[in-house]
C-alpha cells in the first residue's frame, strides 16, 4: 500500500481499463459519481496482472459559505483475481459441456420438471423427431413422448418429488413431427 500512496494510478492500471477509471473519476469530479463497484485489472508490485473490485466515494468539505466542495476521493480495493479465474473456468467448462451435448451421437433434451417445457435440445434429437430446435423449445415433453410413455413419466416425476436424490434412467417412445414413433 505504501507504494501506491501519493502516486498517479495510471501506471498500475491495465491500459484497456484506463478509460473505465478515467470515466469513473470524471463523473465523480462532475458530481455524478455512482457508488456502484466496478472491476478492473491492475499490475501487482511483482508485475503480475490481477483483478480488483473498486468501490470509491467522494470526500467533501463544507466551506465557509456552507457549500459542499470535493476535496478528495477514497477507494476500497478488493482482490477478486481468484473469483475471476473461477468464473473463467466455469465458463470454459459450461462451453465444453454445451459442445459435448450439441455434438453427441445421441438425441439429448432437457426439460423443466415444473412446466414440462423442453428447455434445450441437441441437433440429433431434432433429426430424430424431424422438428427444428425452435419447434421443440416451444413444446412440452408430453407433446413429443408417445401416449404409452406418458403414464410412466408421470410415475417417475411423482417418485422424484418424494425422493429427490434418486437417479432415473428410462426409455420413452418419442413421437416424430409426422406422428410416427420410435424408441
Amino acid at each position: 500500500i505504501e507504494d501506491w500512496l501519493n502516486k498517479p494510478f495510471h501506471p498500475i492500471v491495465h491500459p484497456d481499463d484506463l478509460p473505465i477509471v478515467a470515466d469513473k473519476i470524471s463523473r465523480r469530479l462532475a458530481g455524478k459519481g455512482d457508488p456502484d463497484p466496478y472491476e478492473i485489472r491492475i499490475y501487482h508490485a511483482t508485475g503480475s496482472l490481477m483483478w480488483v473490485e473498486i468501490v470509491s466515494e467522494s470526500i467533501h468539505q463544507i466551506d465557509e459559505n456552507g457549500a459542499s466542495r470535493l476535496i478528495g476521493m477514497q477507494a476500497f480495493v478488493t482482490d477478486v483475481t481468484a473469483r475471476k479465474k473461477a468464473e473463467d473456468a466455469l465458463r470454459d467448462s459450461e462451453e465444453k459441456y454445451r459442445d459435448l451435448v450439441r455434438h453427441a451421437p445421441a438425441g439429448i433434451y432437457e426439460f423443466d420438471v415444473q412446466t414440462m417445457r423442453i428447455i434445450s435440445v441437441n441437433d440429433v434429437m431434432c433429426q430424430y423427431t424431424e422438428y427444428t430446435e425452435n419447434e421443440l423449445l416451444e413444446r412440452s415433453l408430453f407433446e413429443i413422448i408417445g401416449s404409452q410413455s406418458q403414464d410412466a413419466l408421470k410415475r417417475i416425476l411423482a417418485s422424484l418429488q418424494s425422493d429427490k436424490s434418486r437417479e432415473v434412467s428410462t426409455e420413452w417412445r418419442i413421437q416424430r413431427k409426422n406422428k410416427s414413433g420410435f424408441w
